[in-house]
């Protein structure tokens, strides 16, 4: 991949390549103060926790704010980068309070990242460190390296399921107002809450080259990807919770369509960010749930290399289930069930092979996105535990919950439920494609569940060009 050079100076070029991060001054007293002045002018009262002005439905903010900030940056652009553009500009302020965390996530892709490389700027208007307790920015060094994927709206992020020990790899950067931090959009960061008893504020920038033009990334399903080539009005206008691929298609063309099926195993989170750990320290753990009764295993199905032609609509209604054992509701949005029979060629035989050959029969639940369902699950004349596996999950957004307590899922990873686990199981899918779970039990006989539809069944016989795929 041929990059284009983001920095003047070599050794901020060399360092950011190497960490994926870079602190510089940027900065004076002056400007600062300038800056705070008109940003307190604009903004409205009553904010609270952590504010974002990029994320205000008001999209009047966005333009008040790149009008306060666009001369600092033609001031300063020259100096820091190479031929480099800003393209959207916000403040951040982080009241004092413990609601003013941000989790741990990477920005998105900006500009076609085989030929060129974008970033974030981010400059405190206060001191900011560890010592200080005021929810400066964290970052885990060398995590750019992690995947090349592109990153936007409903796209997953592979990194998810190892939050818990990425989280335990963050730095707090320590600097003083006005340096100016700049990170690659795929480092993944996060920051505290602010503990101190004064603002925190901060302005961000995403940065790109003047010669790549602008994308946005927009995942419509698991796999399936849509570029938008878009400009800077779009990131002042379009509110980032509205972008919908076919909503924004008539004034941003779709550049190009593709599947992407990447992973990211353990081994690679390891091989990348583990070396600097002390020895003996445990590597990515799968997480367990706070939940009783229930515990999480890997995935006993072959892994699906393209989408699963799966929606609610092609099996029959919740309501159709009628048995003591189990029991399926569509809480809202749409959720469908069919039974898996392992001898019945026309079905989903593909599917259930691999498990256990003493499973009578299973059940398919789908929940599609933005859906949630409920199920409840007692045991047979034994109590076994029930097995649910993830045959698969839209885009890496789907949570399972009981009580208090919330599990996120993924697909590589099998549930096993103990009979009368206290509390309904609520899974809830917001990603954008179906998420599909087998429910198995050995030792119950009958489920109770619809046979499947002749729909079903041309469904079914689809499905084995995923499995086998």
């Amino acid at each position: 991949m041929t990059e284009s050079v983001t920095f003047r100076e070599p050794a901020l070029e060399a360092e950011y390549r190497r960490e994926g991060f870079v602190v510089a001054p940027l900065l004076d007293r002056r400007e600062i103060e300038h800056l705070l002045a008109g940003y307190r002018a604009l903004v409205p009262p009553g904010d609270h926790g952590l504010t974002i002005d990029f994320m205000r439905p008001d999209r009047t903010y966005m333009h008040q704010i790149a009008e306060l900030i666009e001369p600092v940056w033609a001031r300063h652009f020259p100096e820091l980068f190479v031929d480099h553009r800003p393209v959207l500009t916000s403040f951040i302020t982080k009241h004092p309070g413990p609601t003013s965390n941000m989790f741990l996530h990477e920005d998105r892709t900006l500009v076609d990242e085989r030929h060129f490389r974008s970033g974030t700027l981010w400059v405190p208007l206060v001191d900011v460190g560890p010592d200080l307790d005021n929810g400066g920015l964290q970052l885990i060094p060398k995590s750019h390296l992690l995947n090349e994927v592109m990153a936007g709206t409903d796209t997953p992020e592979l990194f998810r399921p190892y939050t818990e020990y990425l989280e335990e790899l963050l730095q707090t950067a320590a600097m003083p107002a006005g340096h100016a931090l700049y990170y690659d959009t795929r480092t993944l960061h996060a920051s505290p809450p602010n503990l101190s008893s004064a603002p925190r504020e901060a302005i961000v920038c995403a940065v790109a080259p003047r010669a790549a033009d602008l994308i946005h990334v927009v995942g419509t399903s698991r796999r399936h990807r849509r570029v938008h080539r878009v400009d800077e009005a779009f990131f002042l206008e379009v509110h980032p919770h509205t972008v919908r691929s076919e909503e924004i298609e008539e004034r941003y063309p779709v550049l190009m369509e593709f599947d992407d099926d990447s992973r990211l195993g353990p081994d690679r989170v390891v091989e990348l960010l583990g070396a600097d750990r002390p020895a003996g320290t445990a590597g990515p753990r799968r997480p367990q749930p706070a939940i009783a009764g229930v515990r999480v295993g890997e995935r006993r199905l072959p892994l699906l290399h393209r989408d699963l032609p799966l929606r609610a609509a092609d099996l029959s209604a919740p309501q159709a289930v009628r048995s003591p054992h189990l029991d399926v509701e569509q809480v809202y949005g749409a959720v469908g069930t069919v039974a898996v029979d392992r001898n019945d060629d026309a079905t989903w035989t593909d599917l259930v092979r691999p498990l256990a050959t003493d499973v009578p029969v299973a059940a398919m639940v789908a929940v599609d996105a933005r859906s949630r369902a409920v199920i409840r699950l007692a045991g047979g004349p034994t109590d076994e535990p029930w097995m649910i596996d993830v045959v698969d999950v839209g885009t890496c957004a789907a949570d399972l919950d009981v009580g208090d307590s919330s599990l996120l899922l993924d697909e590589t990873m099998t549930l096993e439920i103990d009979p009368g686990v206290a509390g309904a199981l609520r899974f809830t899918n917001r990603g954008v494609g179906p998420l599909a779970l087998l429910l198995t039990c050995t030792r119950v006989p009958a489920l109770g569940l619809p046979q499947a539809t002749s729909r079903a069944r041309r469904l079914g016989r689809r499905l084995r060009s995923v499995v086998s795929g």
